[in-house]
């Protein structure tokens, strides 16, 4: 008789599991993390005013639509898709999941300075590989 490890898809953890650990350390969603972190974000809060339903946060939005742009996922609907499936979207968004409507008025409402913070990444990636 054959002998299998054991295997349980409703096993509980002792404590819950950091998303840090299910992503590498050298993982590109963590270089993208990282380098948005640093950045000047203030263009993406400045169109933000007070009241109202709680916005997601414009630089975990930043975050996922340049790693999808990365990875090139650039439809709306795609990028909400692997923000439930993909553990490296689950990371940058820290489980959160905006609808492909979101994503896209995001897009939409910060067309004007999303080119400039994209550009601003890949230069501050070019400088990490050097």
């Amino acid at each position: 008789m054959k002998i299998f490890r054991e295997y349980s898809q409703s096993q509980e953890f002792l404590l819950p599991p950091s998303l840090d650990e299910f992503v590498p350390e050298s993982h590109e969603a963590h270089i993208t993390n990282d380098v948005v972190d640093t950045m000047d974000l203030s263009p993406l809060f400045a169109k933000y005013k007070s009241g109202g339903a709680p916005a997601y946060h414009p630089g975990m939005m930043l975050k996922v639509i340049i790693y999808a742009y990365s990875r090139d996922i650039y439809s709306s609907r795609s990028i909400a898709q692997v923000l439930k499936a993909d553990i490296d979207f689950m990371f940058l968004s820290a489980l959160q999941s905006p609808d492909f409507r979101t994503i896209c008025l995001f897009r939409a409402g910060h067309a004007d300075v999303l080119p400039d913070l994209y550009v601003e990444v890949v230069r501050l990636c070019a400088s990490l590989a050097w």
